[in-house]
């Protein structure tokens, strides 16, 4: 990856884990986080909704585009 630090991943609808199937998908993102060795991991303990952490962290700001996963972030910055 060759923008590492335009990265953010939030753990926001997954935890804490329901089931074993979200746990496993968990294990894997924070391996993939490892692995690439990213900063702007929110995990366990450190998350919150992901489009007010995007705003609060300061990770976005008027003019930014923010493609994410989740199909209710009507966020206007």
């Amino acid at each position: 990856m060759w923008a590492k630090d335009k990265i953010v991943i939030i753990l926001d609808h997954y935890v804490p884990s329901n089931t074993t199937e979200t746990a496993k998908k968990v294990q894997k993102i924070e391996d993939f986080v490892k692995e690439q060795q990213l900063k702007n991991y929110h995990g366990i303990g450190r998350g919150g909704i992901c489009h007010k952490v995007l705003l609060e962290k300061g990770y976005v700001v008027p003019g930014d585009l923010v493609a994410g996963t989740d199909s209710h972030t009507p966020h206007t910055v």
